[in-house]
């Protein structure tokens, strides 16, 4: 399970990130709010999240995967490194 995590993982990054980078698009606050539970490919919803610094944020899958054309512009959307929120119990 671990080694097909990782092969899916390392896949689906782009040619400028490394195995510990990932990148996310970065949203505002009402961005996020018009995307959130809308469509980006059949049965695949937009799931805006938060990182560490507070920023909302989509995934690179959601953005470039992304075949509705009433969103079409979560392709332009800056691209920042992603900086997850601490796990806490």
């Amino acid at each position: 399970m671990v080694a097909s995590y990782k092969t899916t993982y390392l896949q689906t990054m782009s040619s400028n990130e490394t195995p510990l980078q990932k990148n996310v698009r970065l949203l505002t606050f009402e961005q996020a709010l018009e995307l959130g539970g809308n469509t980006w490919a059949k049965d695949s919803y937009f799931e805006p999240l938060r990182d560490a610094d507070d920023n909302w944020i989509l995934s690179e899958e959601e953005a470039t995967g992304n075949t509705n054309p009433r969103f079409d512009w979560v392709k332009d959307l800056p691209v920042i490194e992603f900086k997850p929120r601490p796990f806490v119990l």
